[in-house]
């Protein structure tokens, strides 16, 4: 096995937040030392197992090792995570090609567990060229030369492997010139973590990301200055608006990371959290003293429409349009959260 490429680690100091949850507990983030591999005559095993992860092993071989396929060469960029997820492939999986091109790497062909128009269209757009797509989600491959990076065995949460190089190539996929939208991506028909109040935040552009196709979800990001949106996949579309903007973070109390905090910290951006209401009673516990816990992921939330307006109105006064407060169609007193909750149920 061949060392081609070793990042430096990095402390990377964060903006202090007072907001009433847990994730601001850190001050700093730490992006470790990524390796980049070249194993030879390598077999990789793998296979999909419920829950939407996968399981995988990298050996190498001296004999004819059984197998479904052979190949030359082949860069693995993939991971445990085989659902896809266009956060997950931004900050992680395409992250590895880059750092595999950054080594000088221009792999034949590229193996994945999942693919559609967003592996796709970004693979060839780092790469400048169509490589051959290897998809499977089980079974047995050798090849004369294996091209891998060790974040695809230590994952953290998206993004939190990114050295400063590859925050750096990342950030040219931004838009440059300065942009005056404020944009608001909905989770309406999604199953988990709804704002199930969205329609009273106000005049703020709603966006379904997955509904665009990759060059016009680019294109539209880099027009705007301002997203809003609950946590989720669908803020993964801050690495597209130009630097400098404004990312609202509508959290859920009990549930979260520090992903989108983190990526719009390194790419330059403002970042403002607002801590949504849980809408489930009986839970009894302030979220900033909340620990991580994934049972709560599936929870939808209430957010204040005043907080949110007031975060837009000033992200928008800070790019240079007029201040314009959007209109909101709702106040978030004990009666309008009851009757919300009573609709959800």
């Amino acid at each position: 096995m061949e060392t081609l490429l070793v990042t430096p680690p990095e402390t990377v100091k964060l903006t202090a937040h007072s907001a009433p949850h847990y994730i601001f507990q850190r001050t700093t983030y730490e992006a470790p030392r990524q390796y980049v591999y070249a194993i030879e005559n390598a077999v990789i095993e793998f296979q999909h197992r419920p829950g939407n992860r996968s399981s995988f092993r990298i050996s190498q071989s001296l004999f004819n090792h059984a197998s479904d396929a052979r190949f030359d060469e082949i860069a693995f960029i993939d991971d445990k995570y085989t659902k896809f997820n266009i956060c997950h492939f931004l900050f992680d999986k395409l992250t590895r090609l880059m750092l595999l091109k950054k080594a000088g790497i221009l792999p034949k062909a590229v193996l994945l567990f999942s693919r559609n128009k967003y592996t796709h269209y970004w693979i060839n757009q780092v790469l400048g060229y169509t490589p051959r797509y290897i998809v499977r989600d089980k079974g047995t491959i050798s090849t004369k030369v294996l091209y891998v990076v060790s974040s695809s065995f230590h994952l953290r949460h998206p993004g939190n492997f990114m050295p400063a190089d590859i925050v750096d190539a990342l950030s040219a996929l931004g838009g440059s010139s300065p942009a005056h939208k404020a944009l608001y991506i909905s989770r309406e028909d999604e199953a988990t973590r709804n704002v199930l109040n969205e329609d009273s935040i106000g005049e703020i552009e709603k966006v379904r990301a997955q509904d665009i196709t990759p060059s016009a979800q680019r294109d539209l990001f880099n027009e705007c200055s301002v997203l809003v949106g609950p946590h989720g996949a669908g803020l993964a579309n801050l690495l597209f608006m130009p630097r400098g903007s404004t990312v609202i973070e509508i959290l859920p109390p009990y549930y979260g990371t520090a992903a989108f905090y983190i990526a719009a910290e390194r790419l330059g951006h403002r970042y403002v959290p607002i801590v949504a209401c849980d809408p489930t009673d009986g839970v009894g516990a302030s979220p900033k003293e909340w620990t991580h816990d994934s049972t709560y992921n599936r929870r939808h939330m209430i957010a204040d429409p005043r907080a949110v307006a007031d975060a837009v109105s000033e992200a928008l006064s800070r790019s240079g349009e007029a201040a314009k407060r959007p209109q909101i169609t709702g106040e978030l007193d004990g009666r309008t959260l009851r009757g919300i909750i009573a609709a959800d149920h």
